[in-house]
Protein backbone atom coordinates (compact mmCIF):
# COMPACT_ATOMS: atom_id res chain seq x y z
CA UNK A 1 0.00 0.00 0.00
CA UNK A 2 1.29 3.60 -0.89
CA UNK A 3 1.42 6.23 1.51
CA UNK A 4 -1.18 8.21 0.30
CA UNK A 5 -3.41 5.44 -0.06
CA UNK A 6 -3.64 6.11 3.70
CA UNK A 7 -4.56 9.72 3.28
CA UNK A 8 -8.71 10.25 3.06
CA UNK A 9 -10.38 10.66 0.12
CA UNK A 10 -10.29 14.19 0.43
CA UNK A 11 -7.21 15.03 1.22
CA UNK A 12 -5.18 13.12 -2.44
CA UNK A 13 -5.16 16.25 -4.44
CA UNK A 14 -1.71 17.79 -5.43
CA UNK A 15 -1.77 20.99 -6.55
CA UNK A 16 0.81 21.64 -9.15
CA UNK A 17 2.11 25.16 -9.55
CA UNK A 18 4.21 26.29 -12.14
CA UNK A 19 4.42 28.92 -15.00
CA UNK A 20 6.53 26.77 -17.17
CA UNK A 21 3.81 23.95 -18.85
CA UNK A 22 6.72 21.58 -19.25
CA UNK A 23 7.57 21.52 -15.46
CA UNK A 24 3.86 20.89 -15.41
CA UNK A 25 3.67 17.99 -17.52
CA UNK A 26 7.00 16.83 -15.79
CA UNK A 27 5.48 16.96 -12.25
CA UNK A 28 2.43 15.04 -13.74
CA UNK A 29 4.12 12.27 -15.89
CA UNK A 30 5.92 11.78 -12.21
CA UNK A 31 3.31 11.54 -9.68
CA UNK A 32 -0.03 9.96 -12.17
CA UNK A 33 0.88 6.50 -11.35
CA UNK A 34 0.67 6.78 -7.63
CA UNK A 35 -2.83 7.96 -7.93
CA UNK A 36 -3.30 11.28 -6.62
CA UNK A 37 -5.38 13.50 -8.16
CA UNK A 38 -3.64 16.59 -9.50
CA UNK A 39 -4.63 19.90 -10.29
CA UNK A 40 -2.82 22.78 -12.00
CA UNK A 41 -2.17 26.42 -11.78
CA UNK A 42 0.11 28.43 -13.95
CA UNK A 43 0.98 31.35 -11.13
CA UNK A 44 0.86 32.35 -7.90
CA UNK A 45 -2.22 33.97 -7.67
CA UNK A 46 -4.24 31.45 -9.71
CA UNK A 47 -2.82 28.74 -7.37
CA UNK A 48 -4.20 31.15 -4.30
CA UNK A 49 -7.63 31.14 -6.22
CA UNK A 50 -7.60 27.64 -6.47
CA UNK A 51 -6.58 26.57 -2.89
CA UNK A 52 -8.49 29.32 -0.77
CA UNK A 53 -11.62 27.63 -2.28
CA UNK A 54 -11.03 24.44 -0.58
CA UNK A 55 -7.98 24.16 1.45
CA UNK A 56 -8.76 21.01 2.86
CA UNK A 57 -8.74 18.73 -0.07
CA UNK A 58 -5.49 19.26 -0.95
CA UNK A 59 -2.66 16.40 0.56
CA UNK A 60 0.32 18.87 -0.92
CA UNK A 61 0.79 22.14 -3.01
CA UNK A 62 4.20 21.83 -5.32
CA UNK A 63 5.04 25.54 -6.26
CA UNK A 64 7.60 26.77 -8.22
CA UNK A 65 9.37 29.89 -6.10
CA UNK A 66 9.53 32.44 -8.94
CA UNK A 67 6.25 33.06 -10.69
CA UNK A 68 4.28 36.21 -12.48
CA UNK A 69 1.46 37.82 -10.58
CA UNK A 70 2.02 36.31 -7.03
CA UNK A 71 5.32 34.39 -6.15
CA UNK A 72 5.61 30.91 -5.17
CA UNK A 73 7.14 32.13 -1.19
CA UNK A 74 3.94 34.65 -0.70
CA UNK A 75 1.77 31.72 -2.00
CA UNK A 76 2.94 29.40 0.34
CA UNK A 77 2.70 32.26 3.04
CA UNK A 78 -0.48 32.54 2.43
CA UNK A 79 -1.41 28.82 1.95
CA UNK A 80 0.33 27.77 4.90
CA UNK A 81 -1.29 30.38 7.08
CA UNK A 82 -4.73 28.70 5.77
CA UNK A 83 -4.27 25.14 6.28
CA UNK A 84 -1.45 24.44 8.83
CA UNK A 85 -1.50 20.59 7.95
CA UNK A 86 -0.68 20.97 3.86
CA UNK A 87 2.73 19.69 2.50
CA UNK A 88 4.56 22.54 0.57
CA UNK A 89 7.16 21.70 -1.75
CA UNK A 90 8.60 24.42 -3.29
CA UNK A 91 10.75 24.29 -6.78
CA UNK A 92 13.29 26.58 -8.38
CA UNK A 93 16.18 26.92 -10.60
CA UNK A 94 17.31 30.11 -9.00
CA UNK A 95 15.40 30.41 -5.81
CA UNK A 96 15.03 34.10 -4.22
CA UNK A 97 16.68 35.10 -0.74
CA UNK A 98 13.46 33.66 1.37
CA UNK A 99 12.63 35.69 4.79
CA UNK A 100 11.47 33.56 8.23
CA UNK A 101 8.14 33.34 7.34
CA UNK A 102 8.50 31.50 4.21
CA UNK A 103 10.94 29.45 5.20
CA UNK A 104 8.52 27.85 7.53
CA UNK A 105 5.76 27.97 5.11
CA UNK A 106 7.68 25.47 2.75
CA UNK A 107 8.44 21.97 4.05
CA UNK A 108 10.72 20.88 1.37
CA UNK A 109 12.90 22.42 -1.40
CA UNK A 110 13.72 20.84 -4.98
CA UNK A 111 16.24 22.28 -6.96
CA UNK A 112 15.58 22.63 -10.71
CA UNK A 113 15.58 20.41 -12.91
CA UNK A 114 14.97 17.51 -11.50
CA UNK A 115 14.14 14.34 -13.18
CA UNK A 116 10.58 13.09 -12.31
CA UNK A 117 11.85 10.24 -10.02
CA UNK A 118 13.34 12.60 -7.88
CA UNK A 119 9.55 14.70 -7.47
CA UNK A 120 8.13 11.21 -7.11
CA UNK A 121 10.92 10.10 -4.48
CA UNK A 122 10.62 13.21 -2.42
CA UNK A 123 6.62 13.44 -2.49
CA UNK A 124 5.90 9.45 -1.35
CA UNK A 125 8.64 10.20 1.22
CA UNK A 126 7.35 13.10 2.54
CA UNK A 127 3.90 11.34 3.11
CA UNK A 128 5.84 8.56 4.48
CA UNK A 129 7.54 10.53 7.00
CA UNK A 130 3.98 12.15 7.94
Amino acid sequence: MEPADAEPPHRRRILIVDDEPMMRVIMRRALTADGFELEEAVDGRAALDTFMQDPARYLMVIVDLMMPRVRGDEAARQMRARDEQVHIIAVSGFPPELDADARRAIDHFLPKPFRPDELRELVLGVLHAA
